[in-house]
């Protein structure tokens, strides 16, 4: 492994560490699914960092950072997040505003398309490894999948800006300040 990749490796372990430490932290006094869903959060704030680390990804341990950091968002999203918001959570520690559920159907949509660009970024990754991607594009029909698999063809800081965008158009919408 050379210099580049074992600092690499050392700072993305750092990181994680960090994360870790910090979000149980922010995660005390927290319960039940609120508890579950900062520790969703706290994942995708993690994969984010692990696409930030490979966004020139040019070598096969940087695509598969990338496929595995578009694999976690596609975990912590769509459907699988929107279910850790039932109506009415919002107990501390918990910085979700009542908007969430005043606009259910719009912040379910937001977190779908999340789901879809990590979908993109994870179809871009395995291109770049040659591995099968079938699976990952089953069901993958209409102006949906129209869109994911154009946005899949995109460069990979192409495919972060639109995650992070999603990202923060959430959190301004849906999340109170610290």
């Amino acid at each position: 492994m050379n210099k580049t990749l074992k600092l690499g490796a050392a700072l993305g372990v750092a990181l994680g560490l960090a994360a870790v430490s910090t979000s149980i932290s922010a995660h005390d006094g927290a319960t039940g699914v609120v508890k579950e869903r900062m520790g969703s959060m706290a994942n995708l704030g993690s994969a984010m960092k692990g696409i930030k680390a490979n966004l020139q990804a040019s070598t096969k341990e940087q695509n598969e950072g990338l496929l595995l950091a578009a694999t976690m968002i596609m975990e912590h999203s769509g459907g699988n997040l929107n279910k850790l918001f039932p109506k009415g959570s919002t107990d501390a520690p918990s910085r979700a505003l009542p908007s969430i559920w005043e606009n259910k159907a719009q912040f379910d949509a937001i977190s779908n398309r999340l789901n879809d660009a990590s979908l993109a970024l994870a179809l871009n990754a395995s291109k770049a490894l040659g591995k099968d991607a079938s699976g990952l594009r089953e069901g993958l029909i209409g102006e949906r999948g129209e869109i994911i698999s154009s946005l899949s063809d995109q460069a990979v800081p192409v495919i972060f800006k639109t995650i992070a965008g999603t990202c923060g158009a959430c959190h301004q919408t849906y999340r109170a300040p610290k």
